[in-house]
């Protein structure tokens, strides 16, 4: 690594500790979790180039006194920091196991980018877009490991019922002797009761009165006792309708429903861990019969590998926030 070229990453990575912050040529590096002892340590890291760091010495500097640091936070650091500088030709080269030596960032044979500028696409997306997500409803009846949904509330059920029945029936036409028979797993994530971001999300589905000024004072109004009762009733009518699909395929599939603890933002429909279907809660409309967007991990590049990524961390999320309120493979599965 030239000298010209170690002067370049300390002025261009900056790392706030304090703000769990740090940014690369102004990109921001996500790190998780964002906790101060991850940003110590990529500030350790940066004094420390070109030179070698073992572990003790980073244990030492950055993780003395620190509370619940563990190795996995090493691990996501590690993505981070690799995701943020690939794409301007810097590699920092971090083992896999913390027992070994850190070779810090050396020079990569990707060329320098000599600018980033905001917007700029360096691989034509295969991002698609969909009218409705009448397509999930196709995939998901071809799926062989696993459905994952995450909604404000998700009300089609029996759509979902028919879909798992078609991938369970491909599944068992098409499996071999040799092959292993795994159970198709299926978790649906929704918005709590326990919080009235259901119930508001219900009041943006359909516009309350057409006059301006009627609606923003209907909107504006606070929940009622009525409302959270009939979001209650409505969740558990949701959990029912979930459980009979589980309920008449007990050996053939897992379901795991979970209430979560945030206000809506993204609805996600991922099949196998490949197929991601995903938009947003668009006000005034209800979302299955909105557009959404879909992108297939299959030799993505550039941008379209940041997307899987980043919809794989909003599931990890609202996971983080979310309580099981059934599962199939409970003797007696419990409604709230």
């Amino acid at each position: 690594m030239s000298a010209s070229d170690r002067d370049l990453l300390r002025q261009e990575l900056i790392v706030d500790v304090k703000n769990c912050r740090a940014t690369y040529r102004g990109n921001p590096i996500e790190i998780s979790p964002n906790t101060p002892f991850p940003f110590r340590m990529l500030a350790c890291l940066r004094e420390a180039f070109p030179s070698r760091v073992n572990k003790e010495t980073l244990i030492k500097q950055v993780w003395q006194g620190e509370e619940g640091s563990d190795d996995s936070s090493y691990y996501k650091l590690r993505a981070a920091v690799d995701s943020a500088l690939r794409p301007h030709g810097l590699a920092l080269s971090m083992p896999w196991r913390l027992g070994m030596s850190l070779e810090v960032l050396h020079e990569s044979e990707i060329p320098v980018a000599q600018s980033n500028p905001i917007g700029e696409v360096d691989h034509p997306s295969k991002v698609v877009a969909y009218s409705t997500w009448e397509p999930s409803k196709e995939v998901m009846s071809k799926a062989e490991q696993s459905i994952t949904i995450v909604d404000s509330f998700y009300s089609e059920y029996w759509d979902l019922d028919l879909c798992v029945g078609r991938a369970i029936q491909k599944k068992q036409s098409e499996s071999r002797l040799d092959s292993e028979n795994k159970k198709l797993e299926i978790s649906v994530y929704m918005t709590s009761p326990a919080t009235d971001l259901g119930v508001q999300r219900g009041k943006e589905i359909e516009r309350l009165a057409e006059d301006k000024e009627t609606c923003i004072e209907l909107m504006k109004e606070q929940i009622s006792d009525d409302e959270r009762e009939d979001y209650k009733t409505d969740f558990k009518g949701f959990i029912k309708g979930l459980r009979l699909i589980s309920n008449a395929r007990p050996s053939e599939l897992t379901l795991k429903i979970y209430e979560y603890f945030a206000m809506p933002s993204t609805r996600l429909i991922v099949v196998d861990d490949r197929h991601f279907f995903f938009g947003w809660f668009p006000l005034w409309e209800h979302n299955p019969r909105y557009f959404c967007l879909y992108l297939e991990e299959n030799s993505l590049e550039g941008a379209d590998r940041e997307v899987v990524r980043r919809l794989r961390g909003q599931i990890d999320n609202v996971s983080s926030i979310s309580k099981l309120v059934y599962s199939s493979t409970r003797t007696h599965g419990k409604i709230k």
